[in-house]
């Protein structure tokens, strides 16, 4: 019987190096310069995620719940539909149905009716959301600013256009599943 694979398998620290150059030998197609930065990469990612779920989770948050709050704060008194919650967040309508279902419960969000079309509802954030709201973001804003002072301006500057690039590029492997194996990234609509 095989193993279920854990999807939170995480490297203690990125392989060196001169480690990568010794698994190129058994490996060819592993070219160490571009494995060892995609790995540190992805290991900052990893950090940067645990540090956020324990930021959130002390507000009994996840990140989606806090995702939805912000994009709701900015959407002010006219709220937003689920559908285009789940646009912006590049989720499912059933993924952010689940989300607000447990926001409303808490107290955070409220569904209302559309005064202009009463078949269709606008998601709300309450006084309560937005107090909650007013606690977690300046403690992970804080953190951010501690994890991200280690750059100056100009590296933060270049390092986001490098990230960009990457992403686009990432983006469109996502999209060509017959290159690469992976699933394709669904519309938020499907």
């Amino acid at each position: 019987m095989q193993e279920p694979v854990s999807q939170s398998l995480s490297l203690k620290d990125v392989p060196t190096f001169d480690r990568l150059v010794a698994m190129s030998s058994r490996h060819p197609d592993l070219e160490p310069e571009l494995v060892h930065a995609y790995l540190h990469i992805l290991y900052a990612g990893d950090l940067l995620d645990r540090i956020e779920q324990g930021i959130l989770g002390g507000y009994g948050m996840s990140h989606g719940r806090f995702c939805l709050l912000v994009l709701l704060e900015e959407a002010g008194s006219e709220g937003c539909s689920a559908a285009d919650l789940a646009e912006e967040a590049v989720v499912s309508r059933a993924t952010i149905t689940g989300l607000v279902d447990g926001l409303e419960r808490d107290g955070y969000v409220t569904r209302v009716a559309n005064p202009s079309d009463r078949r269709a509802v606008r998601i709300t954030i309450t006084a309560a959301g937005q107090e909650r709201l007013a606690e977690v973001f300046p403690v992970v804003l804080r953190r951010v600013s501690r994890v991200m002072t280690v750059l100056n301006a100009t590296e933060r500057r270049t390092l986001v256009e490098l990230l960009c690039r990457i992403q686009t590029r990432a983006k469109t492997e996502a999209e060509e599943p017959e290159l690469t194996g992976i699933q394709p990234i669904k519309n938020a609509h499907s």
